[in-house]
């Protein structure tokens, strides 16, 4: 069954607006395909490669893909909440302002391997302006950031000794560092304060991606309890207090289920309890009693509650500046793999397009149902566990991903139809051992940065083999998915056991 596209309201995307700056390496022609809004679809036959890689991605009913990415928003929502503050009003006097959750919808459904990414955008110090230096690596640029603290006293022992830098500026690696302080004492105060509904497993520093990884676990529970609003006259970066006191409030949790019949003999008691409970529960507390105490009704204290639900969250704070140039750009700390040795090389940043790259998911998801997302996931963790093709990052064949779509779009001229899981796999396979064996694959917002710069020619050469020999030996490749699959799942039975 074949579903016939609109031909006369096609509509490919806007342009990218030219950097003012005048940067050559910017391509203002640059069109995104977020028009798109549909395809030639083909219903695909099973095969073996395909059903593999749905075993190693799994794909998620529309219902329950909606329900999900509803409830980790309502959690992304309220972490940011109270990160906000947190990270805005610090004794290190690095400040942030407010975070973004840059991840697109299907990464907050698919799998928990992914990583939800949230922008943590560097408030700067008033009157100092960036001082930009030349590229000194692929992508990578040298920005010059103030310093935002003073050297204290010789008798004065601080303890944050290790996060300052030796000089006048700020480097990405002390930014890096100073991020995972905050948002490791942050994330451990909120887990304190909730402490039967958000767990904090783990908060590292991941120099590959340059950013803080942190694992949690949170039941339902945690979206009920009211976020107590900051005290008056914290609000602003330099901390200064108000004369105002602040009051606290209590708020009645209610449960939205219906009610059963209760036992007439029964209802003279309750309605006794519920008195007595009522005149010791005041709507708003006297100043000083803890904003956090809420009070729950008779209703929950009876049994009568919804499921308690728990999720584990895995999410990536990374510490950016907004570009001064390019509205769509962020700095981020550069990856430990690249940049040169010298002095510039703790100076360097990496130029990331998060947001517009959420963008083309979005579009791409909507053009195929998901197609290639799920190609683009189930490769990436298939390299992961290869050790020849774990030189092929997830944003290599992200970028892969974008410049096939892109070709077959602009150069092709018609929408992409669509065969099957299998012959796109392949298609993206193929495409990953051509860029391995000239050595070059272009940034897709950046023609000039070749992503492949940082590998070594035997890193690149044992790429392209084991890729050719999983593109001409289909049997193979399948062979391969299979035992991925086969110890992935066996993992999980593991860490469940």
């Amino acid at each position: 069954m074949k579903t016939k596209s609109n031909a006369k309201n096609r509509s490919y995307g806007h342009q990218i607006p030219a950097s003012s700056s005048g940067d050559a390496a910017r391509d203002p022609g640059r069109v995104l395909f977020n028009g798109l809004t549909s395809e030639k679809t083909i219903i695909e036959e099973p095969s073996p490669a395909a059903e593999a890689l749905e075993r190693l991605c799994p794909t998620f009913v529309s219902t329950d893909a909606e329900a999900s990415f509803q409830e980790t928003r309502r959690y992304l929502d309220r972490i940011c909440q109270e990160m906000y503050y947190k990270l805005h009003v610090n004794n290190y006097r690095i400040n942030y302002e407010t975070p973004v959750v840059a991840s697109t919808p299907e990464d907050l459904v698919w799998g928990e391997d992914e990583r939800l990414e949230i922008l943590l955008p560097l408030r700067l110090p008033q009157g100092n302006t960036l001082r930009i230096q030349p590229e000194g690596g692929p992508g990578l640029i040298g920005i010059k950031i103030p310093a935002v603290r003073q050297k204290p006293p010789t008798f004065e022992k601080d303890p944050l000794d290790f996060l300052k830098s030796s000089k006048r500026y700020v480097s990405s690696s002390v930014t890096l560092k100073s991020t995972w302080k905050l948002v490791n004492n942050a994330m451990q105060q909120i887990s304190a304060r909730y402490e039967s509904d958000l767990t904090v497993q783990q908060v590292e520093i991941n120099r590959e991606a340059g950013s803080i990884d942190v694992t949690l676990t949170v039941t339902s529970r945690y979206l009920d309890t009211q976020l107590a609003a900051p005290p008056p006259g914290k609000s602003d970066a330099s901390g200064a207090d108000d004369e105002q006191d602040p009051v606290s409030f209590a708020i009645h949790v209610e449960d939205a289920v219906p009610e059963a019949e209760e036992d007439p003999q029964e209802e003279e008691n309750v309605e006794e309890d519920e008195a007595a409970e009522d005149d010791a529960v005041p709507d708003i507390l006297e100043p000083g009693i803890p904003a956090t105490v809420v009070y729950i009704s008779n209703r929950r204290r009876r049994g009568k509650v919804p499921e308690v639900t728990t999720r584990v969250l895995h999410l990536r704070f990374m510490p950016v500046i907004r570009y001064p140039s390019d509205e769509h750009a962020y700095l981020t700390p550069r990856p430990y793999s690249f940049g040169s040795k010298g002095s510039l090389g703790q100076d360097l940043w990496t130029v990331q397009y998060s947001m517009e790259e959420a963008l083309l998911m979005q579009s791409l998801s909507r053009a195929d149902r998901g197609l290639r997302l799920r190609v683009w996931r189930g490769l990436t963790e298939f390299c992961r566990e290869q050790p020849e093709l774990r030189c092929v990052s997830r944003d290599m064949l992200k970028h892969v991903m974008f410049h096939l779509a892109e070709t077959e779009i602009d150069l092709v001229g018609i929408r992409w139809q669509r065969a099957n899981l299998a012959h796109y796999t392949s298609d993206i396979l193929s495409c990953v051992r051509d860029h391995m064996r000239s050595g070059n694959l272009p940034h897709f917002f950046y023609k000039d940065v070749n992503l492949l710069q940082c590998l070594q020619l035997h890193q690149r050469r044992s790429a392209a083999l084991k890729i050719d020999f999983y593109v001409r030996k289909e049997t193979a490749f399948v062979r391969a998915l299979r035992r991925t699959v086969a110890e992935r799942e066996a993992k999980q039975l593991d860490a469940k056991a």
